[in-house]
């Protein structure tokens, strides 16, 4: 810390300057206080404030600097930031449908869409579109939902939204079943050409299994 003193037509007031290096990157940023005085006190209580005014200054930029980040953000890239995380606690093939889950997300979205558009909303729409017009299954849309909530519990953990509970309240209701949904739930059982056919083959495997 280093002492200008300077007159004027008020008295002499004294100048406190000080350079702090920021840790994140590596630069120094200079600071300064000007008080009445250049008495020990007054040194201590200049050392402080300089101290406080470099962290608020730091503070401030590291805020604006975040900030920025997020605004440039698209969605592919936090859910490619899941991803690497997901991805060292799974195993190869759920490796794989979760990015096939991934890019469906993004295909039905559009291009390049940034990470700050993507609301609770249209999350929402994309799952009712997904499950009641193009009738694609119960279990796959429950498991595109519940992979979209798990990225955004990471975008939280990560300091990219504060708030994820309008996206974690989105459900999946049942619908109808559809003609071709019902068709394969009756049509679950043999007939009797095809229980023959079956027996058959498990005598060749099992005589045990086959005579149960």
């Amino acid at each position: 810390m280093w002492i200008t003193e300077k007159k004027n037509g008020k008295g002499t007031r004294y100048m406190y300057r000080e350079r702090f290096q920021d840790e994140r990157t590596g630069k120094y940023v200079a600071v300064s206080v000007t008080l009445n005085s250049n008495s020990r006190h007054a040194q201590k209580m200049a050392a402080e404030m300089l101290r406080d005014k470099f962290q608020k200054k730091t503070g401030i930029q590291q805020a604006e600097e975040k900030a920025a980040r997020i605004e440039s953000l698209t969605l592919a890239d936090v859910c490619n930031e899941w991803l690497s995380v997901s991805d060292l606690t799974v195993k190869e093939l759920t490796r794989r449908n979760h990015r096939a889950v991934i890019r469906k997300l993004l295909s039905v979205l559009p291009p390049g869409i940034q990470f700050n558009d993507f609301t609770p909303a249209l999350a929402e729409k994309v799952v009712n579109t997904l499950y009641y017009l193009d009738t694609l299954s119960y279990n796959y849309v429950s498991g595109f939902l519940i992979l979209t909530k798990a990225v955004m519990k990471y975008a939280k953990k990560a300091g990219y939204i504060n708030d994820i509970s309008d996206f974690e309240s989105i459900k999946l209701k049942h619908r109808p079943a559809t003609p071709e949904e019902l068709n394969k739930q009756n049509n679950k059982f043999l007939d009797r050409d095809e229980l023959k056919e079956c027996l058959s083959q498990l005598e060749k495997i099992n005589h045990r299994v086959a005579l149960v």
